[in-house]
């Protein structure tokens, strides 16, 4: 009779830890999902920036050789070509050629255009 009630007190105190495991992962689970990034912006907040504060292509070029001197490097690339404001696509590879490259391909599509201008000149 006492290894009866043992066994069951045994089977109790197992299942009620393991429930007390089961809700210990769920209210972790819930505190995940729920926390969102403190440093997230919108357009809408940095839109709201005073023009004093917005850095200066100088200032941006500092900063980034803070970071190391292929980001300056890289920076100072970005501020030469005509696109500086542009933003760049995060999922491809940024380096000074892709940068230049872009930049001639705007420059030939310029130079397209204006030709086609010409021809239109002419034709009339």
């Amino acid at each position: 009779m006492q290894q009866a009630i043992s066994t069951l007190g045994q089977r109790l105190r197992k299942s009620i830890f393991n429930l007390g495991l089961v809700c210990l992962i769920c209210l972790s689970s819930i505190f995940i999902f729920i926390a969102t990034p403190a440093h997230a912006t919108t357009v809408e907040e940095l839109k709201l920036t005073p023009p004093d504060q917005i850095p200066t292509s100088e200032e941006k070029i500092e900063r980034a050789y803070e970071f190391g001197e292929g980001a300056g490097l890289l920076e100072e690339a970005k501020q030469e070509s005509g696109k500086a404001s542009r933003l760049t696509n995060p999922k491809g590879k940024a380096n000074i050629k892709n940068v230049k490259s872009a930049e001639e391909a705007d420059r030939q599509s310029r130079l397209g255009d204006k030709a086609r201008k010409l021809v239109e000149k002419v034709a009339k």
